[in-house]
């Protein structure tokens, strides 16, 4: 056969001189902006898995006439610029676009529609190329594994040709007909999921599958892509590596969470391992040592456009295209868990982003006030608590100077059974501090918040980030216990400490100011509503397969004698809130032992009693006056 190739680096290098040495007629593409001198025949090499082959090989810069066979093996971005000066040789042959992705042999398919119908003679098929191959340098191609080339054309008019073509170049390399193209390139597609974290960390393919957090990473991208894949009404079939075993495991759909899970796993370790044991880099990180664009976008970038336009996120696929990216703008390579931290808080604001509580205070057009209020408020209660009052509250006190000629006794009425109410002296001490110190205005620096009445590490870093889009970490209780299961593997969190607080999640934030910002909120959201304390909801969880505590099942906290809050009922908590609810409904006060009477008429509690009001005049709340009387703080 006369076979012209578009695109001789590592696969069209290796097909051409296979086919060279098969006694075909072989013509090599130029590129047309090529700088150098044309030149009439080019050298080139082929070594290992296939054996050694070298060849004198035509060159042109421009295809004219027919030909038996134009083989198409360019990247998919360059595919439109590589055909355009040979659209109308093109048309007039058998051509088999071989590279990675979906859209090969329908973009070339696209192009012939400009050009009369009456030339296009030929038609258009995809190919799937198996072997493993690198380029050492311009004129050498090396094997590292064998393998075979798949074709197949979504055409039924074409399938006798294809299939007679595929027995024609068996004699080259092992060659098969497939009659359903848009699976074999899906399953062509799972195999090159290995691509990207090689490109990623410069680890080889069998390295990568062989790091816990590295595997889970390509566990979790192959899970999107059976899921775009089986939605997309794909199967999955064999080619090279993706054997009759791992076919009939990638066809499965698990009805239950864990199960996806293993099967995941399973695919990702197996493939990995595949490659044999010779390290195997893949074309993507090649592509980066060469200084030339990747496929990427073909590739996890297939993934994520085919599952936005059904409606299913593939939040890790667009997280490992978006660090090859960054490696290719010269980045240094990323440490394995880097690349799962970026993932796993690339997917959990993913899942927010797709719905979350419509709390007030998430609102934009919420004040750094507004913040700084609910912030205030959620400590130690639960937001449905806190959102009808936060609410009331930014309705009656929208800005520090609306609040800071309040009373103290207005304000702790107007808190009533919120809990806490310390905190409500706070804010009122806030209002005030910031009106007569800061013109009014929530201070934007993190000193000046940590100076503020009642203002801790916690809440300056919540205003910095969800106010004034400052990314300071901003970890609460059920952000703590989201980075102890996701990333430390146990079940309970830590105690709260502001300074291991930030470094963990320092660590895990992406550097992007706007992503930590969204991750400060969507892993509080996370903890929240899905990785609860008591009954966490994993089969829910944007990130379960991604999950160091459920991976290792979920083993329970070996944190012995965990303290437990006293019981309300019988308590100083319970005394101090009925002392308080009286005072809020007596303007003015009222004599010590008229209120002791009304509470504990049978003495019993006296003790308690006593033990609440000295608690709540030392916290400010209320105040003892001359003839035994107490009142709200302000009356």
């Amino acid at each position: 056969m006369r076979v012209a190739v578009i695109g001789a680096g590592a696969v069209g290098g290796a097909l051409a001189l296979l086919l060279d040495r098969a006694g075909h007629e072989i013509v090599l593409v130029e590129r047309q902006d090529a700088t150098a001198a044309a030149a009439d025949r080019r050298r080139l090499t082929l070594t290992g898995a296939f054996g050694t082959h070298s060849a004198e090989l035509a060159t042109r810069r421009a295809l004219s006439g027919a030909f038996d066979l134009i083989l198409v093996a360019v990247k998919a971005q360059d595919t439109v610029r590589a055909l355009e000066p040979h659209l109308e040789a093109v048309a007039r042959s058998v051509t088999v676009v071989v590279q990675n992705g979906l859209e090969g042999a329908s973009t070339v398919e696209r192009m012939l529609t400009s050009l009369p119908h009456a030339l296009t003679t030929g038609f258009v098929a995809g190919g799937l190329a198996t072997f493993a191959v690198n380029r050492p340098s311009s004129d050498e191609v090396r094997a590292t594994a064998t393998g075979s080339l798949t074709l197949g054309t979504a055409s039924r008019a074409d399938a006798a040709r294809l299939s007679q073509l595929a027995s024609d170049l068996s004699s080259a390399i092992e060659t098969r007909y497939t009659d359903d193209l848009a699976s074999a390139l899906w399953s062509k597609l799972l195999i090159n999921q290995v691509n990207a974290l090689p490109a990623i960390t410069g680890l080889s393919v069998q390295e990568a599958g062989r790091d816990p957090a590295l595997l889970r990473v390509l566990a979790a991208s192959m899970g999107e892509l059976l899921a775009v894949a089986a939605a997309s009404g794909a199967h999955h079939v064999e080619v090279g590596p993706l054997d009759a075993a791992l076919v009939s495991l990638a066809n499965t759909q698990p009805h239950e969470p864990g199960d996806a899970n293993a099967r995941n796993e399973r695919l990702a370790r197996e493939l990995s391992a595949a490659f044999g044991p010779t390290p195997n880099y893949a074309s993507t990180l090649q592509s980066i040592r060469r200084g030339e664009a990747t496929e990427i976008d073909a590739l996890n970038g297939a993934v994520v456009a085919h599952g936005r336009a059904l409606g299913l996120p593939a939040p890790v696929n667009a997280a490992l295209a978006g660090l090859v990216h960054e490696i290719e703008r010269g980045r240094p390579h990323f440490s394995p868990s880097a690349v799962h931290s970026s993932t796993v808080t690339a997917a959990v604001n993913a899942w927010f982003d797709r719905g979350h509580r419509a709390l007030a205070w998430r609102l934009p057009t919420t004040t750094p006030w507004g913040v700084l209020v609910s912030e205030t408020m959620l400590q130690q209660t639960q937001a449905a608590r806190v959102e009808p009052k936060w609410l009331e509250f930014i309705d009656r006190w929208p800005t520090p100077a609306a609040m800071a000629s309040a009373s103290e006794a207005e304000v702790l009425r107007f808190w009533d059974r919120l809990g806490y109410p310390r905190r409500a002296l706070w804010l009122l001490a806030c209002a005030r501090s910031i009106v007569a110190d800061h013109a009014g205005e929530v201070p934007r620096t993190r000193e000046e918040l940590l100076a503020l009445p009642g203002v801790g590490p916690y809440t300056a870093s919540a205003v910095m980030s969800f106010a004034y889009r400052v990314p300071e970490p901003v970890v609460d209780t059920n952000v703590r216990r989201v980075l102890a299961r996701v990333f430390g593997g146990v079940e309970a969190p830590w105690g709260p400490s502001a300074v291991r607080d930030a470094a963990e999640m320092r660590a895990v934030s992406p550097a992007d100011p706007d992503a930590a910002n969204a991750w400060n909120a969507a892993a509080m959201e996370l903890g929240a509503v899905v990785c609860t304390a008591k009954r966490p909801k994993c089969e829910e969880c944007p990130v379960m397969g991604l999950c160091a505590w459920f991976r290792a099942g979920r083993p329970a906290s070996s944190t012995v004698g965990r303290k437990r809050q006293a019981t309300f009922a019988g308590s100083d908590r319970e005394m101090r809130g009925l002392v308080l609810r009286e005072l809020r409904s007596i303007p003015g006060g009222v004599e010590i032992a008229f209120l002791q009477q009304h509470l504990d008429p049978s003495g019993a509690d006296a003790e308690r009693f006593t033990r609440a009001i000295a608690s709540l005049k030392s916290d400010g709340l209320i105040v003892e006056r001359e003839a035994a009387e107490i009142a709200l703080a302000g009356d």
